[in-house]
């Protein structure tokens, strides 16, 4: 009598453990799966993103894209100082196939300015800009056409070097200041953003039908 009532104890026990592992794996599946769920919607997004970009209209933050989209401004702009109220840029580079990435510029006076590097690096937009000149940068949805000209006086660069360090995550060496003498400039290539129209244009550059509203 005592040796059934031991065995089924025993019984009930095992049943007792057996239905919590059961509920354990019910809850860690369940568990699984909805964090299985998340990750494979954040990776459909993601991919998402990653296909709509290029035809977006520019790019999507820090995704670059094709084409930038939005009012073609004709006019040549000799005075950028309007750009102050953005943050970033959206840059159009390589005509021929368009590609586009969001930059940071530099205002000085009235003239803005592009870090394109002293290499080009793994950034390909530098590595456009330095085979073709021309560009197209958007602030908000207005767009401007634009040649890339490479600057090489001192003082032009000394100019411009506060805004560069007031928004750029690099700090002057110890005991650089304004007015910045050669030895305190950055390792970098700058270029100074001058109106296409200042100079001859072919057919080939970027107006095509449908520029004044993409």
């Amino acid at each position: 009598m005592a040796a059934a009532k031991g065995r089924r104890s025993n019984s009930v026990r095992w049943r007792r453990r057996s239905g919590a592992c059961r509920h354990r794996r019910m809850a860690t599946g369940r568990g699984i799966s909805f964090q299985h769920r998340q990750n494979t919607t954040a990776s459909r997004l993601l991919v998402a993103a990653l296909v709509a970009a290029p035809a977006c209209g520019g790019p999507l933050g820090p995704i670059a894209g094709g084409r930038v989209a939005g009012n073609f401004n004709r006019e040549a702009v000799s005075d950028w100082s309007f750009a102050a109220q953005h943050r970033h840029a959206a840059l159009e580079v390589r005509p021929g196939a368009p590609y586009s990435v969001t930059v940071n510029f530099y205002l000085a006076g009235s003239h803005l300015y592009l870090d394109i590097g002293k290499h080009a690096g793994f950034h390909r937009w530098r590595r456009y800009i330095r085979a073709d000149d021309r560009v197209r940068i958007r602030f908000g949805t207005e767009i401007y056409e634009a040649v890339a000209t490479p600057v090489t006086d001192t003082a032009e660069i000394a100019a411009l070097l506060p805004a560069y360090f007031a928004k750029d995550s690099s700090e002057p060496a110890p005991g650089c200041a304004p007015p910045f003498p050669v030895e305190c400039f950055p390792d970098t290539v700058f270029v100074r953003l001058d109106a296409q129209s200042t100079r001859i244009r072919s057919a080939t550059d970027h107006q095509q039908p449908g520029d004044i509203h993409e």
